[in-house]
């Protein structure tokens, strides 16, 4: 049996660079791009339509305090272009500073201030809305102070108590929530699983040995046309060896890309030590268990470049469906693979 390795291997040997290049390419691929994902993640600021109807000192100040934020990126527009980017979906929502704006805060009336279009797709405008809502509470409680110092009859100017109310605000609220900090101590930090980013790169690896293997199966079907699968059943009088070495020996190669990849992430993210172990182990059971029904497949699609076809596109839909937010109900979404081992980790928050 250890004949097969080694013709294998010789088929390697004679390329060995481009053997290097397949089995590292998907770690160098994931090092090479992961400075740039995450300086591309810590650049995306939401879009957010601002109209300001008011225009008054009070709408400028909201604008500009809401904008210092970088993950917001606020765009003026008045009311129809703000619907209309709403529904095309080119802002994520759109924010109208009602006429009066200024004067309503001023008397404490804040209800009817502030207009927030928005759509079904709308997600991320959420925390802008949280933005705005608390300037515009820090603008009405500035504003309640000084109105309680008129009304008390105090010798202050509106303004001046406005002001001095605002101060503080900076460098902290002045109603805020207190919490007690505790540091864990080592081994005591709670496992909370992996970033959902990780879980589409990790499905990428997955893909790349899934296709790798899929590749490699060719030379099977190239034995077979060149009359060698004939003569080692004339020689042993079975092929149950002969595709079980060439299947360990495959799942050899193609594991070891898998798994460079996968714990090269794992190193660069600071996974913890228990989340790589649990990761690696559900990983091995499914890339076995992938790679053995890719094998009996096309076994028993009787070993044709057609079949091949046929599992290289499953293979396609596999990783689709994974990326899918909304998941197949049931059964249907258990047949692919990819959702094995993304979804139904036992050791990951969120599994079976």
């Amino acid at each position: 049996m250890l004949t097969y390795l080694t013709l294998n291997v010789h088929k390697w040997k004679r390329r060995p660079f481009l053997f290097l290049l397949l089995l590292l390419l998907p770690l160098l691929a994931f090092l090479a791009l992961y400075p740039l994902f995450k300086s591309s993640v810590s650049d995306i600021a939401i879009p957010v339509a601002l109209v300001d109807e008011d225009e008054s000192q009070w709408s400028e100040i909201v604008q500009e305090r809401v904008a210092q934020d970088n993950r917001v990126r606020i765009i003026d527009m008045d009311r129809e272009k703000a619907k209309v980017a709403v529904q095309k979906g080119d802002v994520e929502a759109a924010f109208v500073l009602n006429q009066g704006f200024m004067e309503a805060i001023r008397s404490g009336n804040i209800s009817d201030s502030v207009q927030w279009l928005r759509t079904e797709q709308s997600e991320l405008d959420v925390f802008v809305k949280e933005q705005i809502g608390a300037e515009i509470m820090r603008l009405a409680l500035n504003a309640k102070a000084a109105n309680t110092l008129q009304n008390w009859g105090a010798n202050v100017d509106w303004e001046e108590a406005f002001q001095h109310a605002d101060e503080y605000w900076d460098p902290n609220p002045l109603f805020q929530m207190e919490y007690i900090v505790k540091t864990p101590k080592q081994g005591e930090a709670p496992d909370v699983g992996l970033a959902q980013w990780m879980f589409v790169v990790i499905a990428l690896f997955f893909l790349y040995a899934w296709l790798w293997f899929i590749s490699l199966l060719k030379g099977i079907v190239q034995d077979e046309k060149a009359g060698r699968t004939a003569r080692v059943l004339f020689l042993r009088s079975s092929l149950t060896g002969y595709y079980f070495m060439h299947f360990i020996t495959f799942f050899v190669v193609i594991s070891g890309s898998f798994f460079l990849a996968l714990n090269g992430l794992f190193y660069v993210t600071n996974t913890s030590q228990e989340l790589m172990t649990t990761w690696n182990v559900w990983s091995a059971c499914v890339l076995f268990g992938t790679m053995l029904l890719t094998l009996i497949v096309f076994l028993l699609g009787k070993r044709s470049s057609k079949m091949l076809v046929v599992i290289t596109v499953f293979t396609f839909i596999s990783f689709t469906v994974n990326l899918l937010p909304m998941q197949p109900p049931g059964v249907m979404g258990a047949l692919f693979p990819h959702n094995w081992l993304t979804d139904l980790n036992p050791w990951e928050a969120g599994g079976m």
